[in-house]
């Protein structure tokens, strides 16, 4: 699969598409300008552009699409009907290269600008909805692309009895939206035909394509000015496409482990690559796991039940399709029964995103295809579906006693677009059980009010697609396995919901999501997960990590090179937990020395795989990361490495660090010292009150700066005239407490990728935000600082704060172990190291001490 071609593809298909429907709507006399102005002509007084009148037919499909976009826009309007016929048209793709059409022509093109085989044979066509004279006459008229809309739009309505999930009834507007000039060779079908026919071979290219054809809106979406991410714009800013490996990963990590613990199998083991043996535990803990894993020996495959609430496309589901059939074949099922109970019974799958929901229903669909090539016309349907909304009723007599329920159920979605598979029901499964019978009952004709059967089938109507999602939310899984939204920029209502309901976890969306999921999980199920690695470590995420560390187990996970994922602009890592509590050792893969992207990162778990005694895998008992201030999952720390947080004393009881100044207009308050006029500069201040009285404008000024350890830096000049009155009264400014100013203290820079250095800020200094400072008695202050420089300390940086922004509350958790007889002989040292660092450091003309050039 060349992933390049099919990313040029996708994203010149989403704009040709765009432009095709475009057209279409401005041949009806509809456009964007018009929309704006409200000067669209109603469609009884429209002609078309050569003067003939609408037919009634398309009077009704132009009031369908003024009605669409009254509703929700011009913009998305297009976009819908764009994405809705590049859904219909790559799944029609996939479809003909697996001859699995209800025709046994070839329905797109084979070269760019070549007629179709549906075209050439087109009496033989054999479709509900198509009739032969209307072939002929458009045959005999020459109307070739008219002809092909007709067949097309017929083959779609025809797949909606297989597919209905994929295919529904073609409405009015996508109908008076059908692109034209398809047949060009220049047209998407034309550039979808110099795709190479292997393309189609893996039901993974429908998702690839996907994540392509959203891109362009991705990056429209995301790389704005830090605004919240409206409700419809949440499924592109949040679209991303899971790499297989780590698919494979968390489903044979999650589920193929449940039952392994029940199943011993070898065959299976062997079979699936990523699955990684458990750690030797401790004798109470392994006595403890064989009495939660007893129950899993009575389990049958169709009692399985795996969810993923964030399905974008389907890759999880697919690929825990594969794995269950495994699971299947191996207790003796054939691939038929396999088929139709694992959709009926093993898996499950939402989404607010519409478009992705499509794609994941047909790559279930095609996936039991698979299995069993007569699958579609079996009508059995998969337990997958796009979040709905709830629109409000009028009348709620027709459910009766459950009109309640009905209520509470339309209440629970009304924004259930912006809130997604966070929600909880407030409904137990056996009340959505009796809504459930009395909408069929309605649907069937059955009911006692006075209503008629239309306001009756109405009602029934609006709440059956909210009882679907309701039953999934409601239930719990022995696997949940999701890629969920990586998201911070929320919009008002988002955000207030998150803040009522999710609080502590509300840092991003994908914390958000994890918490959630453990109550989707059932006690001693698996949850399995790809997120950015920062909750690992971040104090954001410490709420988090105390609830994983104390009520489930970390049973793998893997660290990703931080850059490693290309598709998103974080640091990634994937890892499955146990739900339940237990002292576990837990199995970790740390790539980060790996570059080279995912596909290295494949090579080096594989490897992994074959030698478990690699330097970069570890295993840890989960307790130890309690032992750590902030609880990072530092796993890779060693038992020596954790006596020094259990023995020192954290740095912020010897001189708790923090940041300093804040200008917000650089440019008006700092200067590199040699721009300044040097009689207006004082370089001697010990005290706010010394500065006071020198009159002077600028003072040395502390703003981090590169790796430079002991003494240096000194670049910057700071305007702190009387005492940064200026400074204090700018919009934005922010002074330090005046007991802090111009004193002797440790500093570092906050920002950097390297590895972090401490030096001395010196007497008279002023430092602001990008530096941290921290201020030691003077009994410890050279004693600290020697600590601070050692790789001990480096390496215990490493595991409080793994990221390029290490925060004065990072720095504060560092714990400094005080040994009293060593303090002379390390304060000597340090003496030492800042002389020759103050030398080096002097001898560059850089610096405001400088004399002469040491070669001289």
């Amino acid at each position: 699969m060349n992933k390049s071609d099919l990313k040029n593809f996708a994203i010149n298909a989403r704009l040709a598409l765009l432009q095709r429907v475009a057209d279409r709507a401005a041949l009806y006399g509809i456009d964007e300008e018009k929309c704006q102005s409200r000067a669209i002509v109603p469609s009884s007084a429209f002609h078309m552009l050569d003067g003939s009148v609408l037919s009634a037919q398309e009077v009704g499909q132009r009031n369908a699409l003024i009605a669409r976009i009254s509703k929700i826009g011009y913009r998305q309007t297009m976009e819908e009907a764009a994405y809705t016929w590049f859904n219909r048209l790559i799944a029609i793709r996939y479809m003909q290269q697996h001859s699995l059409l209800p025709v046994s022509m070839r329905v797109l093109p084979e070269a760019p600008g070549a007629l179709p085989q549906i075209l050439r044979e087109a009496q033989d066509v054999s479709l509900p909805g198509v009739e032969p004279d209307q072939v002929l006459a458009m045959l005999d008229a020459n109307r070739t692309d008219a002809l092909y809309r007709y067949l097309l739009i017929a083959l779609c309505n025809a797949l909606g009895g297989w597919l209905p999930g994929m295919f529904q009834q073609i409405t009015s507007v996508a109908e008076l939206l059908f692109p034209a000039a398809l047949l060009k060779a220049d047209s998407v079908l034309g550039e979808m035909a110099r795709l190479d026919d292997d393309c189609w071979n893996e039901i993974q290219v429908i998702g690839w394509l996907y994540q392509y054809y959203i891109s362009q809106r991705h990056d429209e979406v995301v790389d704005i000015n830090g605004s919240a991410i409206k409700k419809e714009d949440i499924p592109a800013a949040t679209c991303l496409y899971t790499t297989d490996w780590v698919v494979r990963y968390m489903v044979e990590n999650s589920l193929g482990r449940l039952w392994l613990e029940g199943h011993p199998n070898e065959t299976l083991r062997m079979k699936w690559r990523y699955y990684m043996d458990e750690a030797p535990q401790e004798p109470a803990v392994a006595a403890r796991l064989a009495q939660l894993r007893a129950p899993y020996a009575a389990l049958q495959p169709d009692q399985l039940t795996v969810l993923d609430p964030c399905m974008g496309s389907g890759h999880i589901l697919v690929y825990a399709f594969d794995v269950l059939m495994d699971i299947y074949r191996s207790v003796g099922y054939t691939d038929r029964d396999a088929v139709q109970s694992i959709v009926q019974n093993n898996l499950y799958g939402l989404d607010i995103d519409d478009r992705a929901a499509q794609l994941a229903y047909f790559a279930v669909m095609m996936k039991a295809c698979e299995y069993d090539r007569r699958f579609l016309r079996r009508g059995v349907q998969p337990h997958v579906c796009a979040i709905a909304e709830s629109a409000p009723l009028a009348e709620l007599s027709p459910f009766g006693a459950e009109k309640a329920l009905a209520q509470t159920l339309l209440d629970t979605f009304r924004d259930a677009k912006e809130y997604g598979s966070i929600l909880h029901v407030p409904l137990s499964l056996a009340d959505i059980r009796r809504l459930t019978d009395r909408t069929a009952a309605l649907q069937s004709g059955q009911h006692d009010t006075l209503l008629s059967m239309a306001d009756n089938a109405q009602a029934a109507a609006a709440i059956q697609p909210l009882l679907a999602q309701a039953q999934i939310l409601a239930r719990q899984y022995d696997a949940v396995i999701t890629n969920p939204p990586y998201m911070n920029k929320f919009a008002p209502t988002l955000k207030r919901y998150i803040q009522d309901n999710y609080t502590d976890y509300k840092a991003d969306l994908f914390s958000v999501f994890m918490h959630r999921n453990f109550d989707f999980c059932k006690p001693n199920g698996y949850s399995a997960f790809m997120t950015p690695f920062v909750w690992m470590f971040i104090k954001s995420y410490e709420k988090l990590r105390q609830e994983i560390i104390q009520t489930k187990c970390i049973s793998t996970l893997i660290q990703l090179e931080y850059s490693a994922f290309e598709e998103a602009t974080v640091p990634i890592c994937t890892f499955v937990l146990r739900n339940s509590a237990l002292n576990y050792k837990g199995n970790y893969l740390r790539l980060s020395d790996f570059k080279g992207g995912m596909d290295v990162q494949n090579e080096m778990v594989l490897k992994a795989q074959e030698d478990p005694a690699c330097k970069y895998r570890y295993t840890a008992q989960q307790d130890n990361f309690s032992k750590i201030p902030g609880a990072p999952v530092a796993y890779w720390v060693s038992e020596r490495l954790l006596d020094n947080f259990e023995k020192g004393i954290s740095l912020k009881e010897v001189g708790n660090p923090r940041v300093g100044l804040q200008t917000s207009d650089n440019d008006s308050f700092l200067r590199l010292w040699h721009e300044i006029a040097l009689d207006n500069f004082e370089l001697h201040c010990h005290c706010a009150k010394d500065s006071l009285n020198s009159r002077k404008k600028w003072y040395p000024h502390n703003k981090g700066g590169k790796y430079r350890r002991w003494y240096g830096n000194l670049i910057y000049v700071i305007d702190y005239m009387h005492n940064g009155r200026r400074l204090a009264q700018s919009s934005g400014g922010a002074l330090i407490p005046e007991k802090l100013l111009f004193q002797k203290a440790i500093t570092y820079s906050r920002l950097g990728s390297g590895v972090i250095s401490f030096r001395w800020q010196i007497e008279g200094e002023t430092f602001d935000s990008a530096a941290v400072s921290a201020f030691p008695n003077d009994k410890y202050i050279k004693y600290t600082l020697g600590v601070l420089n050692t790789k001990i300390v480096t390496t215990l940086i490493d595991v409080i704060a793994p990221t390029l922004n290490t925060q004065p509350g990072d720095i504060a958790r560092v714990p400094i172990v005080i040994w009293e007889e060593q303090i002379s002989k390390v304060d000597n040292t340090v003496e030492k190291c800042s002389f020759i660092s103050k030398c080096d450091w002097d001898s560059l003309e850089t610096s405001w001490n400088f004399k002469k050039h040491p070669m001289i």
